[in-house]
């Protein structure tokens, strides 16, 4: 689920992907899911891979894999907390820069992520993963010099889920990002 500060909680884009595999290989499987009492038939993208797109952010989802030989029904996960990010201050040039994002603490978050963007660069300047505690100094290095960026903050809940020589990863994703100007 990606997020802007304005966004209504209703109106965030949602994301969920499913990858299946069997001995180390991709699977081929049906997969249904989605937020509570709304899961659907997943698309394909390629082997072993499954999306479904919906529209709300939910802090529950539900998901249903079957392959041949495995079957895992309506498995319940729970999603990381959606978030905002905030620079504190401008950051000036060559100089670090407190990033804060709220909530925090999550024990549901066994991933953080945080990538800096320059827009004038046209490429990211810092990409880095980091603990779930609400913020992170970064360094000089990892802010564009004369341009404005982004600066997002990617929190994720991954679980694995295994039944007969079958795994499936399902990840909930709660992304947000601020603009730097």
């Amino acid at each position: 689920a990606t997020a802007a500060e304005s966004t209504k909680r209703e109106e965030v884009p949602v994301l969920i992907e499913v990858l299946i595999g069997r001995n180390v290989a991709p699977a081929e499987g049906t997969v249904i899911a989605g937020s509570l009492g709304k899961a659907v038939p997943a698309t394909r993208v390629v082997a072993g891979r499954y999306v479904v797109e919906e529209t709300g952010y939910s802090p529950w989802y539900e998901a249903s894999i079957e392959t041949d030989g495995a079957v895992l029904k309506d498995v319940r996960l729970r999603a990381p907390a959606l978030h905002s990010v905030s620079v504190p201050t401008r950051p000036s040039k060559e100089q670090p820069a407190l990033v804060r994002w709220n909530p925090s603490h999550d024990s549901v978050v066994d991933d953080l992520q945080v990538r800096v963007f320059g827009w004038d660069e046209k490429k990211v300047t810092y990409d880095d993963r980091a603990s779930d505690s609400g913020e992170l100094l970064l360094p000089a290095t990892a802010l564009p010099s004369r341009s404005s960026f982004a600066i997002q903050v990617r929190r994720a809940a991954s679980q694995v889920l295994a039944v007969d020589g079958s795994i499936a990863i399902v990840d909930v994703t709660s992304t947000a990002e601020t603009v730097v100007r």
